[in-house]
């Protein structure tokens, strides 16, 4: 009897040239959309401080959680582009970059310099750890249909939790009076 192995789904694989210029191209995009979200902001503050006739005062830290949510978008496009080097499967490339994301996430609950970076942590680390609860539970060899079967199934679970707790918690409430 012979034992039929089977060989792991490889992704697309993108050469160290083209990847090269994917994150160079990420880092400006990162960087123009930081600079739109400031000027954006900054003239909106400017148009309401005209109609209301007063001095704008706009502060750089008013962008802080647009630039929290560009860095972690432009750190999965970078995670992404890296994955796709090495020829991994669509799972393996999601694992790697929520671990990558979820890092970051701590980097930013970590820093003491603005509370905005924090709220953003906390947020991103909740979702991409909820991701990574049902990616963990997936074969690092599935390909992308392997992979979105297991998230609905995932997806599904969570809101079963979650719509299971709020509807038994004023039951509980009422158990424990």
């Amino acid at each position: 009897m012979a034992a039929a192995v089977t060989q792991p789904e490889r992704g697309f694989t993108l050469s160290k040239q083209s990847a090269r210029s994917i994150y160079i191209v990420a880092v400006v995009v990162m960087a123009l959309a930081m600079f739109l979200v400031a000027l954006g902001e900054s003239q909106a503050q400017a148009a309401e401080a005209a109609a209301a006739g007063t001095e704008s005062e706009f502060e750089i830290s008013d962008v802080f959680q647009s630039w929290s949510w560009i860095i972690l978008a432009g750190t999965f496009a970078i995670t992404v582009t890296h994955s796709l080097t090495q020829g991994l499967p669509f799972a393996s490339i999601i694992q790697f970059s929520l671990i990558i994301l979820m890092l970051v996430c701590f980097l930013l609950i970590a820093q003491s310099f603005d509370r905005d970076f924090y709220r953003v942590g906390v947020t991103g680390l909740i979702f991409f750890t909820l991701l990574q609860i049902g990616y963990g539970n997936i074969s690092p060899d599935a390909g992308f249909r392997k992979s979105l079967v297991g998230t609905v199934i995932t997806v599904v679970i969570l809101a079963f939790i979650v719509w299971l707790s709020i509807t038994l918690v004023p039951w509980l409430i009422q158990l424990g009076r």
